[in-house]
């Protein structure tokens, strides 16, 4: 049965949803690509084996001791994505939210956490859109635990996406952040909607490992690498 008076659709095939459909056709969320069972143990990159990518055995950052996502990149999620960023599709985070606290308990069960984190957005960004995304995609998350006053945006970054090159990411977002609340000693969980270079991550993350924080953990709804 469909609803006639008020009709969502799919904002990707435009059909018109069942009542019990939120967000996504059926259709549509099989064109959606979670990241398998076989992914790195540290950085969670999707991998054809299980154990750990290269990247990760040569190098490791000091910055994060453990990273996850959801969902890899591909077209149906760029138009997902441009879709609760810039026009204003709440719907959209309504149905990721609910995968994402799901996801959640999966990937960090066993792991103690003292505070969750949301990447912040900058005043203008905020006031233009109206909401930070990321604040609606941990809406289901332990409330107490979220902590949105101990980072702070302190510049009006151009979006990581405008950028090709990683290093140029990296000046964009290079003390744009400044931590405002004590963390010292504290298991963070840092939370973004998507992690491309990681270069927003990894700076968020050397300014709480130098302010004190013990073991930081990154996790996002897409990995674009």
């Amino acid at each position: 049965m469909k609803s006639l008076i008020f009709p969502s659709y799919c904002p990707l095939c435009n059909v018109i949803l069942d009542i019990d459909q939120k967000g996504l056709c059926k259709n549509c969320v099989d064109d959606l690509a979670l990241i398998g069972e076989n992914y790195c143990k540290y950085c969670g990159k999707e991998l054809g084996y299980s154990g750990v990518c290269q990247d990760c055995a040569e190098s490791r950052s000091y910055f994060w001791n453990l990273r996850r996502s959801v969902y890899r990149y591909n077209d149906a999620m760029a138009e997902l994505v441009h879709e609760f960023k810039y026009k204003n599709n709440i719907e959209i985070i309504d149905y990721f939210s609910g995968i994402f606290f799901e996801k959640f308990r999966e990937y960090f069960n066993n792991i103690e956490i003292d505070y969750i984190i949301p990447v912040p957005v900058s005043k203008k960004r905020l006031k233009e859109r109206g909401y930070n995304q990321v604040e609606l995609l941990i809406k289901k998350f332990d409330d107490s635990k979220v902590k949105k006053d101990i980072l702070l945006r302190t510049k009006n970054t151009r979006p990581q996406s405008s950028f090709e090159d990683d290093q140029k990411r990296k000046l964009n977002v290079k003390d744009a952040f400044k931590v405002t609340g004590n963390v010292d000693n504290k298991n963070i969980l840092v939370v973004d909607d998507i992690i491309t270079t990681g270069a927003t991550l990894y700076e968020i993350g050397r300014l709480l490992k130098k302010s004190g924080a013990a073991k930081i953990y990154n996790y996002t709804l897409i990995r674009s690498r």
